[in-house]
């Protein structure tokens, strides 16, 4: 009986011990966390509002950190220089309407002859072989009008001198020129209108006819008189070309040498005022 009651005590003994132990080495898991561990935020927390004089409760502004951007890199346009052989006091001044002679101011080649080149050619308006009773007379006169130019120079008369069926009478020069200048003030009231004279050909040209100079002087003093009825300006080439203009001349004795543009220019400038 003795015996049965002291192994009884030594189980229940064995058993406390085995409590005991099992307490000591198993750690609470509602001790401390262990080191390193964060403990979680608690976001139920409010701050109380700041005072500004109403009830408004204002949120708490959002701080962000400002954007880093890159500094522009700003390549300098590179401009390129324009380039024109238009000379300056000529750039937006007077135009120029006429037949080949007034081509010839420029650089066109006609005939395998290349134009004197005292003008550009954004300054000319003018046909080979063009009369006053062509389209391209009125074609250029409205051109002209257009070009944004101070004044209009015309210079017309050697075909019409010699081509036009009614060539004999000056009257009937005027009347055309007349035409012409109406078409060009329908497109402009502000341009000066100037007339150049009429310079006669070659008396050796191929379509020289007997009576063409005795016309041609009543061309000018017709058209002279047209000109200041108008208020226009007419200029006499002949101090410039001379009673016989023959030595200015190209070999076909009707358009005028690089020499007598040379000299026409100058002229011009000095008369019109350009």
């Amino acid at each position: 009986m003795l015996s049965k009651i002291l192994k009884y005590a030594i189980v229940v003994l064995a058993a406390a011990l085995a409590v005991l132990l099992a307490a000591l080495l198993i750690p609470d898991r509602r001790g401390p966390a262990e080191p390193g561990t964060k403990a979680p935020e608690t976001t139920a927390a409010t701050e109380a509002p700041e005072e500004t004089g109403g009830d408004e409760t204002t949120a708490p502004e959002e701080t962000t950190e400002p954007e880093t951007t890159a500094p522009e890199t700003t390549v300098p346009e590179t401009t390129v220089p324009e380039t024109t052989s238009e000379p300056k006091e000529l750039a937006w001044d007077v135009a120029f309407v006429g037949d080949s002679r007034t081509v010839f101011m420029g650089t066109s080649e006609i005939n395998g002859v290349t134009g004197a080149g005292i003008l550009p050619e954004s300054a000319l308006f003018a046909t080979y072989g063009g009369q006053l009773v062509d389209d391209s007379a009125f074609e250029n006169a409205e051109n002209a009008a257009l070009c944004g130019r101070r004044k209009a120079v015309f210079w017309y008369g050697v075909n019409d001198v010699q081509m036009n069926p009614e060539r004999d009478n000056a009257d009937v020069f005027v009347a055309n020129y007349d035409r012409v200048i109406e078409v060009f003030h329908q497109w402009t009231q502000e341009m000066e209108i100037i007339f150049l004279s009429v310079v006669d050909a070659a008396v050796d040209e191929k379509d020289y006819y007997p009576g063409q100079r005795e016309n041609v002087a009543a061309y000018n003093e017709a058209l002279k008189a047209y000109a200041e009825a108008n208020g226009y300006t007419f200029i006499d080439l002949t101090p410039l070309a001379g009673e016989n203009p023959d030595e200015w001349m190209l070999p076909d004795r009707i358009h005028f040498t690089d020499e007598f543009y040379a000299r026409l220019l100058p002229f011009l400038r000095e008369k019109i005022g350009f």
